[in-house]
């Protein structure tokens, strides 16, 4: 009949292409049996199959309080075996952040001043690694930034100090308290 027809799950990651030879013969009666041969080319058009593949389900990192306001803090790496938009990866928040920027790339970046007492303070964030297919296809990754103290306080002593002590004082004699 000359028909060609899908026997089997096709995958365009898998097998992108198929080249295909097609004999065609009369039905005559040997020796006047004619034979031609064609060769037919079947491209496979990728769909968006895939969801973005991310290297970490949970991306941390640790950053001192005095880091400052537009610093970036870590990527995302995510990747999707479509093709074309569908394999194109791009980033969002699920929901805002008022503390960082996720840009289209993948870059956590601080987006205001953490300011802390003198305990460590620990940001969860929600994000998603999107391709632009259509309909689009998401993975989710959280990101979790804990933020270190500096020591920036310095000392204070209420001074100055002046104590007086006999040459004779026993060893270990208290001489004086400075605070």
């Amino acid at each position: 009949s000359g028909a060609i027809v899908v026997v089997d799950e096709l995958d365009f990651e898998v097998t992108s292409a198929y080249d295909l030879r097609v004999n065609a013969t009369d039905g005559g009666v040997f020796p006047y049996v004619h034979t031609t041969q064609v060769t037919v080319k079947i491209t496979v058009l990728d769909f968006n199959d895939n969801s973005p593949s991310c290297d970490k389900s949970v991306y941390t990192a640790t950053i001192l309080e005095s880091l400052l306001p537009g610093a970036r803090i870590l990527t995302l790496n995510c990747s999707d075996a479509d093709q074309g938009n569908s394999g194109a990866v791009f980033y969002s928040f699920a929901r805002n952040s008022s503390q960082f920027i996720l840009t289209a790339d993948g870059t956590l970046i601080l987006a205001r001043a953490v300011t802390l007492q003198d305990a460590c303070i620990c940001f969860t964030e929600n994000a998603l690694a999107k391709d632009r297919g259509n309909p689009s296809r998401s993975t989710s990754v959280t990101i979790s930034i804990c933020v270190r103290p500096v020591n920036d306080h310095v000392p204070a002593l209420n001074g100055p100090y002046s104590f007086s002590i006999s040459e004779d004082a026993a060893h270990g004699s208290s001489v004086g308290t400075v605070n």
